[in-house]
């Protein structure tokens, strides 16, 4: 398959244009998409979160208390500073 901005030559006879056999077959914008949660600081790069559904209040904080909580914990950046975390929310409706 060959995303939307990709070329593609195809010889065939005159007369053949729309016949499948010439055809290629492509994804249109992109083919889907992908949800995922991710962190970062200073220190490094923590966890990448695929979400396979809808993401609610109380998935969002299993994921704080899942993955953000323990990364934070490992690279000590919650000695002091547990009120500087910082979130944000692109979800598009």
């Amino acid at each position: 398959m060959l995303g939307s901005g990709e070329k593609q030559w195809v010889r065939r006879p005159v007369g053949t244009r729309f016949d499948p056999k010439y055809q290629m077959p492509t994804v249109k914008h992109g083919g889907g998409s992908a949800t995922v949660w991710g962190c970062f600081s200073a220190s490094g790069v923590g966890p990448l979160v695929c979400i396979y559904e809808c993401m609610d209040a109380n998935m969002y904080k299993e994921i704080l208390e899942k993955h953000m909580l323990p990364f934070a914990k490992k690279k000590s950046l919650l000695d002091g500073y547990s009120s500087r975390i910082m979130t944000t929310n692109t979800d598009l409706p």
